[in-house]
């Protein structure tokens, strides 16, 4: 799981945090971006909720 290449921060902390490792996702998103390790960015949201309870 950890290896997989469309991991984010958050995705690889809570993986870390069911393994046993406390941490927290600033810090792996601190070390992703001195290694030099893109995480993706936040998806496009498509979904608007505020036209949703119009209906």
């Amino acid at each position: 799981m950890i290896g997989a290449i469309n991991a984010g921060d958050r995705r690889i902390t809570a993986e870390l945090n069911r393994q046993g490792q406390r941490v927290n996702y600033k810090r792996i998103h601190r070390l992703m971006l001195e290694l030099g390790i893109v995480d993706k960015p936040p998806r496009k949201r498509t979904t608007m909720k505020c036209l949703l309870r119009r209906l």
